[in-house]
């Protein structure tokens, strides 16, 4: 019985060794781009309370961040025309220090000038390297070896959550969280050193939407992006709001439920990469959507401590399996020569579905309630589970055994 159970956790095949050592080495710059993107949410009620800003206020400068990541696209015509590397090597520099920028802001602006131009090279870090390791690895490995590059951004994420409890030391003290990104930049000359030009990437000046053999496929993906961002954007943006400030809890408290709770349900990241190769990335993501859902919504209802625990258990075991599964099937739709440009607009698509629904919460919040605002937008991933499922399967049947690492995507 256990053995059936670990079995969900592994993947479908085992990595040769070329697919190992990309995998480790875009495991590692995980960790840090997970650990520097974290802080923002991790911190929001420290950084709130020393900018003198309410939660309906802290809503709408989270909504004006994520102008960052539609610049992303930027970075996605530069890789679609020169290679992957190098915009990979940048985002991942602006990322670092744009997050540790953020520990001088002293005004609201400044805040949100500093996070949009985080939130920029941690979307742009995110789709290249999730992109470098599909095109670099083996077919029958590719959602597993995105599992694990997930699992490494919330592996950071989690070492973020560790560093909280300094924001009990004093009013400013989360400044210090912040400036800690700053580590990331020691580990650019590692990176440059072992990350390759993906073996399969056709540099082209391509037209990605007259390029598109079925638009509607793109339009479906798009459309089911924005409304699963429009009700995790929000949900996520305030649980430590949630736990510090409507339950009470000290930053050390909320820490260990949720690094605890969030961490085993870091098994969705494996077992979603294991699904995702050999039941299906279609009906992964939608079971990933639904999981993510009701934890999320869960987590806004209940107050006691198992029960919370339960529900960023559910939570994160439902978003973290639809990383592996979404991100595969979202490069898999597009060829070679356009599939960085569309990704990033299917991408730019969430983000806008993300402001929409941090503006809700601008709106809502301060007037019917954080959870009531959380219930009602729960609604558009019921809608975004439906769009997937009008989406094709992308899963190959299972190569020959000549088959080689780096075959481009059929």
């Amino acid at each position: 019985m256990f053995r059936r159970v670990a079995r969900l956790a592994m993947p479908v095949e085992a990595f040769g060794a070329r697919d190992r050592r990309i995998t480790a080495i875009m495991w590692t710059a995980g960790v840090v781009q997970g650990y520097a993107a974290a802080h923002a949410v991790n911190t929001e009620p420290f950084a709130r309370l020393s900018l003198s800003l309410s939660t309906g206020d802290m809503s709408r400068l989270f909504s004006i961040t994520r102008i960052g990541a539609l610049i992303a696209v930027a970075f996605a015509w530069w890789g679609d025309r020169h290679g992957r590397r190098r915009p990979f090597l940048v985002a991942f520099a602006v990322l670092a220090a744009a997050s540790a920028s953020t520990s001088l802001a002293t005004t609201e602006w400044h805040y949100a000038a500093a996070q949009t131009v985080t939130r920029l090279g941690a979307t742009a870090t995110g789709i290249l390297g999730a992109v470098i390791l599909i095109e670099s690895v083996s077919v029958r490995t590719r959602a597993y070896a995105v599992s694990l590059y997930g699992a490494a951004a919330s592996l950071g994420a989690g070492l973020a959550t560790m560093a909280l409890p300094l924001a009990d030391l004093g009013p400013e003290a989360w400044r210090m969280v912040f400036g800690s990104s700053a580590v990331g930049l020691l580990l650019i000359p590692l990176l440059a050193g072992r990350i390759e030009e993906s073996a399969t990437v056709e540099k082209s000046a391509t037209t990605w939407y007259r390029a598109l053999p079925e638009p509607s496929r793109f339009w479906l993906l798009a459309a089911a992006s924005l409304f699963i961002a429009a009700f995790s954007a929000l949900a996520v943006s305030f649980s430590i709001e949630r736990l510090v400030v409507d339950l009470g809890w000290s930053a050390t408290r909320a820490a260990v439920v949720s690094l605890s709770a969030g961490t085993l349900g870091g098994l969705g990241f494996f077992v979603g990469g294991r699904l995702s190769d050999s039941w299906g990335r279609r009906p992964t993501a939608m079971v990933g959507i639904a999981c993510g859902l009701v934890g999320g919504v869960g987590l806004f209802w209940v107050s006691t401590l198992p029960l919370v625990a339960v529900a960023v258990f559910i939570s994160a075991f439902g978003s973290f399996t639809l990383v592996p599964a979404l991100g595969t099937l979202r490069t898999e739709l597009f060829d070679e020569a356009i599939r960085m440009r569309a990704v990033t607009w299917v991408n730019n698509l969430a983000v806008l579905g993300s402001v929409a629904g941090l503006t809700a919460g601008a709106i809502w919040i301060d007037r019917i309630g954080l959870p009531r605002t959380v219930t009602a937008l729960g609604a558009s991933s019921i809608v975004a589970i439906a769009l997937i499922g009008l989406l094709p399967e992308t899963l190959q049947p299972r190569p020959n055994p000549g088959e080689h690492a780096g075959q481009p995507v059929g």
